[in-house]
């Protein structure tokens, strides 16, 4: 069956953590994304939070979801500390003073010191850190990272280099290959619960956007618990339910995502999730703005075409000023509200394994 041939569906009118009945919170939506045919509707959990697509797809047909176009397939780009010598002293200040990597031995005073005004200073602080935030953890000597959904080893790539001993896993063959022969690091090319990795071997797992297109979320947080090692810790990045751009956009919220995107998270349902693993306790969980700008152009971008995907008319978007002026002032907006409302973009969840 090709990707856009349709997707056999289940019912799911009940939360999937806590049991309840949920209230409609979207009807008929289409998926303006890649066309995967099909009305998708999703309901909300008045306990919980949470958010899950009814019906949604069965095991069997969740490929059929991501067509030949999804970003995973396509080569991705190196990330690096940056092409001219001051940027890459400049971070690599960063990342020896505030983030523990020591043996990239850069020091200088000057440096030091425009690294501490630029670290407080939000806007500075997200170009020195690559637009990484949580992501970008503190060193650990001889640290293993397993980055799940590992897509096309951008992520992975950056770690390796900075010195951690890094292994994917990627359900998606042609990314898996892709980044195996690019990289020189394994990935494995299948799912957590089929992956040949010894238990307790992890210092640092991560999952970045990978969540939301599972169909039991506890249980797949369990699966990557048995690979940590004891202290170890999942590190969760998710669109955020109770973000500003879901309150604004609506219907036009480019996170809702369907069919691909089956639970959507907010700060309280993704606690919950955790302790419901029994292993996994959480450390921090907070929301991030970081993808305001990147959700303010998407808005922008399905209103003037009725697409989420135009390449021209992202492009041309990207470049107007007016477009770039509307995502900044609605990132400014999430910003001066997101510590009190807890209304950024994305969920940053950080949790330990007992």
């Amino acid at each position: 069956m090709s990707p856009l041939s349709g997707v056999r569906t289940a019912s799911a009118l009940k939360c999937p953590l806590c049991g309840h009945e949920g209230v409609l919170a979207y009807e008929s939506l289409r998926d303006r994304l890649y066309g995967v045919p099909g009305h998708w509707n999703f309901m909300q959990c008045r306990g919980c939070e949470m958010f899950w697509l009814h019906p949604r797809p069965v095991l069997q047909d969740i490929s059929n979801c991501y067509p030949d176009q999804y970003f995973t397939h396509q080569a991705g780009g190196a990330l690096t500390l940056g092409r001219s010598e001051w940027v890459q002293k400049l971070r690599g200040t960063v990342l020896n003073q505030f983030f523990k990597y020591r043996h990239l031995d850069e020091f200088d005073r000057i440096y030091w010191l425009m690294s501490r005004v630029m670290m407080r200073i939000p806007f500075f602080r997200q170009k020195l850190t690559m637009g990484l935030e949580a992501l970008l953890i503190p060193y650990c000597p001889n640290g293993r990272l397993l980055d799940v959904g590992c897509g096309n080893g951008t992520y992975l790539g950056l770690m390796k280099s900075l010195g951690w001993d890094v292994a994917g896993v990627e359900i998606d063959a042609k990314a898996a290959a892709s980044t195996k022969s690019r990289l020189g690091v394994f990935v494995h090319n299948g799912t957590l619960e089929d992956g040949p990795f010894d238990e307790g071997s992890f210092d640092v797992i991560t999952m970045t956007h990978v969540i939301e297109h599972v169909l039991d979320p506890v249980q797949f947080l369990r699966l990557g618990a048995r690979f940590l090692k004891p202290g170890g810790q999942i590190l969760i990045v998710t669109p955020n339910g109770r973000s500003l751009g879901r309150q604004l956009f609506k219907r036009d919220w480019y996170a809702l995502d369907p069919p691909r995107h089956i639970s959507l998270f907010t700060p309280r349902s993704i606690t919950i999730c955790l302790d419901q693993t029994g292993v996994l306790s959480p450390l921090r969980v907070r929301t991030s703005t970081r993808i305001a700008c990147k959700i303010a152009r998407k808005w922008l971008l399905v209103r003037r075409t009725g697409q989420f995907r135009d390449e021209m008319d992202n492009e041309a978007l990207a470049q107007r000023w007016q477009a770039r002026l509307a995502g900044r002032l609605f990132q400014l907006c999430e910003e001066l509200g997101n510590s009190v409302l807890c209304w950024g973009e994305e969920i940053e969840c950080i949790a330990i394994r007992a």
